[in-house]
């Protein structure tokens, strides 16, 4: 049996989680950044396991993308595919689990999904079965919904992060450019409407990108809207930034995901348009550029983002252009979470504090990382209470009302349009706010 092809940074992760199924822990996950390989520490589990695996995964063409690595052929038929959707009974995700002695959940954050997720975790009890779960992002959801899906297994074992592993000098520096349409929106509009997004205007866009794409060329990009509609609309505006690029729409209603990835991999320059197929599960080599035209709204989409371009050993350095001003206000927050950067302090695993990620605007001006996360997320503890003052003051002025049970209860009120508008302004998030405040400060006539 040959063996499995594990970089350094993998073995002793890998090893661990042997150790761990041979001793007896059942369910275990394993937290590794996208790209860094957690598709072959799974294989190496799998060649230390006798008897049928199964293999749930959120799309089928995981499964292509698996079975086109040579170390995987060795399984012949031991392993069984399935979608998370194929679980939606109870009933059904017993019978998937029935008779294996291994399953790997790929993307297990989906776990904390309301129905295919939780059937598969009664699985997993019922028929207490070895399980391997797998993910760069093990936090679902965020404000109220946010949920860790670690703890859904008896021992998680962390790999690297993808900021750890451009440390490490597996990886290369990320160029994150902030490229600034204009709003077609005033602030009052977004504040009175209670817009769940900022609407953008692109009509300009070869001057505010052009440039940009010119200093970082690159052969193969990804451009992620937040609708269809958005995507329809402006794909004509994308070809004409990329005119000798194959621009290929890649949606869920298409259903055109194999066709995409063969384009991918036999085109040399090629622009892909798509809203969120591509943000998890399917790493397309090559990749080297991401347009942010659409919102993100947590902090493991926008990881899941960055990774589309992140994978160990690429040499040159990937860009992402953020559009969409949601994003770069998210990036101090990930950035936090990997360590910080410039403190003097590293991650786990690392060697250095080195630089991670460049900031820049659009094509010329490069930022001070240090003066960005400073001006952005590392606010001292009176500067956040101040920023929350302002935010609740704010609020009342324009008629707010609800307290923070009610607001968090109903999320689509108009009262939580209000407060979330409020929040924009100052710069800070709806749950910064409503975590730093105990559950009747909203009922107080001083905050």
């Amino acid at each position: 049996m040959a063996k499995i092809d594990l970089k350094r940074h993998n073995w002793k992760p890998a090893r661990k989680l042997v150790n761990n199924f041979d001793d007896g822990i059942k369910h275990q996950v394993y937290v590794s950044g996208v790209g860094t390989g957690k598709t072959f520490v799974a294989m190496y589990v799998m060649q230390h396991i006798q008897g049928k695996i199964l293999y749930v995964m959120p799309k089928h063409v995981i499964k292509e993308n698996i079975e086109g690595y040579e170390d995987f052929a060795q399984f012949g038929n031991r392993v069984e595919f399935a979608t998370y959707n194929a679980s939606a009974t109870k009933e059904k995700a017993l019978g998937l689990m029935k008779d294996k002695s291994l399953v790997i959940i790929d993307e297990c954050h989906h776990l904390g999904s309301d129905l295919y997720g939780k059937n598969l975790l009664h699985a997993m009890d019922e028929t207490n079965v070895p399980v391997l779960g797998l993910t760069a992002t093990p936090i679902r959801g965020k404000g109220s919904r946010k949920v860790d899906t670690r703890t859904y297994f008896d021992v998680c074992i962390d790999g690297i992060s993808n900021f750890d592993a451009i440390r490490l000098g597996l990886m290369p520096v990320i160029d994150y450019r902030i490229c600034d349409p204009e709003f077609t929106k005033h602030e009052v509009d977004y504040i009175s409407e209670g817009k769940e997004r900022m609407v953008l205007s692109y009509d300009n866009a070869k001057d505010i990108i052009g440039d940009t794409i010119k200093k970082f060329p690159k052969n193969k990009w990804i451009c992620y809207f937040s609708t269809s509609k958005d995507l329809r609309e402006y794909r004509e505006m994308v070809q004409s930034l990329f005119p000798e690029y194959h621009c290929v729409t890649l949606l869920s209603s298409l259903k055109n995901l194999s066709e995409v990835v063969d384009i991918v991999r036999s085109e040399e320059k090629v622009v892909i348009l798509s809203c969120n197929i591509l943000l998890e599960g399917v790493h397309l080599d090559g990749i080297d550029g991401i347009i942010l035209f659409r919102n993100v709204s947590t902090v493991g989409t926008l990881q899941q983002i960055i990774g589309r371009v992140c994978s160990i050993g690429k040499k040159e350095s990937p860009v992402i252009l953020d559009c969409a001003a949601s994003a770069r206000k998210l990036l101090p927050e990930l950035m936090e979470e990997n360590g910080k950067v410039g403190s003097g302090n590293t991650t786990k695993n690392s060697v250095s504090n080195k630089e991670v990620v460049r900031i820049g605007l659009g094509a010329e001006k490069k930022f001070d990382i240090k003066e960005f996360l400073k001006a952005k997320r590392f606010l001292t503890e009176e500067e956040k209470e101040e920023k929350i003052r302002s935010v609740w003051i704010k609020y009342k002025e324009l008629g707010g009302k609800s307290t923070r049970e009610q607001i968090l209860s109903d999320k689509k009120s108009n009262d939580y349009k209000i407060l979330k508008a409020c929040c924009w302004m100052f710069e800070i998030t709806p749950y910064t706010v409503l975590n730093s405040l105990t559950a009747d400060a909203l009922s107080k006539e001083v905050i």
